[in-house]
């Protein structure tokens, strides 16, 4: 029994040793003649019958096994190769039909590609990020991240977040899309609304090749259209061109959000610039003049002209400061101080009121004609200074 067990392992492995160890750890059988030929017959047989009668792989075994596919020339077998590794390239893969082969496989992929990356930065000095979130509601796995040494400086130092928090945002993202990434509903509408502002402009600048354009959404057809040849296609026109920033619909948002991501061949609509010719312009002039002449669409009225609109001005006149009344002449103080003395005087009044009236104007002035040598005089000092004069 040992002897025989021992002959099995041998065939076994001598078996494996010519199956590529892709084929095993994803559940295919090799690219080799046999499997090759076996696919050709079996296109052959079930060619033009129904899934119910078509043969099964047993019959198909047997078939194969009595007619002399190695009498087959390398061209042949290399063309049937070929025709193997396309079809199952371009065969559609279903989702798992239980929830623990779901997990095992990601967990499979998962500790592959840890594996793999591990040493990525030894052998090619290469970094990586590797992020596998679930895309639906289901929860059936966590948020699985890998990041190596350089990869975690960037997350933190780059970005300023911390690697857990970037695969939380990356989950969210994954289930809900961009308004995943905020937690109410005026968060949401930011971030559509900027993303779809800065989408927008960037289709245009590399359509006009201007990087330095602006999107005008309220004269779009003489800024934009007229001067560039160029128009939108797939926006959502409500009662007239607007900028995202006035929408108060996150369902438009959404929608156009979406659209402008969305690529050509993709199921669902498409926003997207375009260019047309002359004939397109101008049937589209002619559509948009008639549009405003039956008040369909509010025309834009230019923007009124001041009065002095192309006279030169002179210079700014500037006006006085509390620094210019503080930057007068001492002859101008010594007046105003003798005109304050000769009316105190004349109305009865004493020296001390006078010199109390000085002293609080210094002490006013004081805090703005700051310098080195200056300090703020207390009203302790002014109240022990008067009680020495009188």
């Amino acid at each position: 029994m040992a002897k025989r067990h021992s002959k099995t392992v041998e065939n076994i492995l001598g078996r494996m040793q010519h199956i590529p160890a892709g084929a095993l750890s994803s559940g295919k059988r090799a690219v080799n003649p046999r499997n090759a030929y076996s696919h050709m017959l079996n296109i052959e047989i079930d060619s033009g019958l129904p899934e119910d009668q078509q043969a099964c792989q047993r019959a198909l075994q047997e078939i194969v096994l009595n007619i002399p596919y190695k009498d087959l020339s390398d061209e042949q077998i290399t063309m049937l190769n070929e025709e193997l590794e396309d079809f199952r390239l371009q065969k559609k893969v279903g989702y798992r039909n239980t929830v623990g082969g779901q997990v095992a496989d990601v967990q499979q992929t998962v500790d592959w590609c840890r594996d793999e990356l591990s040493g990525l930065a030894s052998r090619c000095s290469a970094s990586a990020i590797l992020l596998i979130v679930p895309g639906d509601d289901s929860a059936i796995f966590d948020c699985q991240v890998y990041v190596d040494q350089t990869s975690a400086k960037f997350v933190e130092m780059g970005l300023g977040v911390d690697v857990p928090t970037l695969g939380k945002h990356f989950h969210s993202f994954a289930q809900e899309g961009l308004k995943g990434m905020s937690m109410n509903c005026q968060l949401k509408m930011k971030n559509l609304k900027d993303f779809v502002s800065r989408k927008t402009v960037a289709g245009l600048q590399n359509i006009t090749g201007n990087k330095a354009l602006e999107m005008s959404y309220a004269k779009y057809e003489c800024d934009i259209v007229d001067a560039y040849q160029v128009i939108i296609i797939g926006w959502p026109f409500l009662k007239r061109f607007s900028p995202p920033s006035k929408w108060s619909s996150l369902m438009y948002l959404e929608g156009l959000a979406e659209a402008l991501v969305r690529k050509e061949g993709e199921v669902g609509l498409r926003c997207f610039w375009k260019k047309f010719s002359a004939e397109e312009y101008e049937a589209r002039k002619e559509r948009f003049n008639a549009m405003v002449e039956e008040e369909q669409l509010d025309q834009v009225k230019p923007q009124k002209q001041r009065s002095d609109a192309g006279i030169v001005r002179g210079p700014r006149k500037t006006t006085s400061t509390e620094s210019d009344e503080e930057q007068t002449s001492p002859t101008e103080s010594s007046e105003e101080d003798s005109n304050d003395e000769g009316d105190i005087d004349a109305a009865g009044g004493s020296k001390t009121q006078v010199q109390k009236k000085k002293m609080k104007r210094d002490v006013q002035g004081s805090g703005n004609r700051a310098s080195k040598w200056s300090r703020v005089v207390s009203k302790e000092e002014i109240t022990s200074d008067l009680e020495n004069d009188s």
